[in-house]
């Protein structure tokens, strides 16, 4: 039996609800909740909608979209809400994907990835103050060496210092990450040292260097104050607005955390890095049947984490110590 009512006024809460209880992210719910709202304007009585109303809508929006990708996440937006219409028996529409399968494009424009050039991202480093201590200064270099290993900014944001240990001895030891990943996913990086002539220009010692200057010894990694006795989460809105702050001081365009993201995607590609590695790295998803145990897999990357470009950045990055100063 069908719902005889239009729209019930809490019916984007219970579906809201419902998505918690089925443990979407709340990036996700964030997201399909205007979506699912701007269908609920233009089809406002959910019992009398078709299939065929649905797919000329989606036929419309096709047409808009700039990105493949955006068209996709409204489609499973509307798609998860009439599975949550079926549920409930409201309706008897079911969205089949072969909907999604028959607007897609045979071809895309493919365009080139962009990235920081190496000079750009020497600059960006040297710019945080670390002279006598300064906490803030150290917290954002070391932010900017975690998105130098390709983490998301929203996966820097979540760590937590007990995510961050070493592990092993002498010249075996290494720095493990474990990452809280997109879409609930978690994987696991290693960082083998490999410092300068100093004993200084590496993840490892940038982020043992961070927790000597830090009186909170765990909780958050990266507050958004630090040393202010506020303990709050730096957001990823935060660590753009920290790459502006030293965009203005270094006279370069500031670079959106992505494209970080991205740089160091390319200069694995470049120097070789097997994809399997980059793939775990970056946490990336793949239609293959391997990937589900990739994220448990525990892979060595002494390359990808400890590669010539990566330090000769950081190297070059410490000439605080050399002739040029900004």
């Amino acid at each position: 039996m069908r719902c005889i009512l239009n729209k019930p006024p809490d019916l984007m809460k219970n579906w809201e609800m419902w998505l918690i209880s089925r443990q979407y992210s709340p990036a996700t719910i964030k997201t399909y909740l205007p979506i699912v709202d701007r269908f609920l304007k233009e089809h406002p009585d959910i019992s009398a909608v078709s299939e065929k109303q649905i797919q000329k809508y989606l036929t419309k929006l096709h047409d808009s979209c700039k990105g493949l990708n955006t068209f996709i996440t409204i489609f499973y937006a509307i798609k998860n809400f009439f599975d949550y219409l079926n549920t409930q028996k409201m309706v008897h529409v079911k969205l089949s994907k072969d909907v999604l399968f028959n607007l897609r494009p045979i071809h895309r424009e493919r365009r080139v990835q962009k990235i920081i050039p190496d000079q750009d991202v020497v600059f960006f480093l040297r710019a945080p103050n670390r002279k006598k201590g300064n906490l803030r200064g150290w917290r954002d270099f070391v932010t900017l060496n975690f998105l130098l290993l390709g983490i998301r900014a929203e996966e820097i944001c979540k760590l937590d210092i007990d995510n961050v240990y070493f592990d092993g001895w002498g010249p075996s030891r290494r720095m493990v990450i474990d990452i809280k990943g997109k879409g609930r996913k978690q994987r696991r990086i290693f960082v083998k040292p490999n410092k300068d002539k100093r004993g200084k220009g590496d993840f490892a010692w940038a982020w043992q260097r961070y927790m000597d200057l830090r009186k909170e010894k765990s909780g958050i990694a990266f507050p958004a104050m630090p040393g202010k006795g506020r303990m709050e989460r730096m957001t990823p809105g935060g660590l753009y607005r920290m790459l502006q702050r030293y965009s203005t001081k270094t006279g370069i365009r500031p670079f959106h955390p992505h494209l970080w993201r991205h740089t160091a995607a390319v200069r694995m590609l470049e120097e070789g890095i097997p994809l399997m590695e980059i793939q775990h790295r970056l946490g990336h998803e793949s239609v293959q049947t391997t990937e589900k145990y990739l994220g448990a897999a525990t892979i060595l990357q002494d390359q990808s984490a400890n590669s010539k470009w990566l330090s000769d950045i950081l190297f070059k990055a410490n000439a605080q110590y050399r002739r040029f100063r900004l």
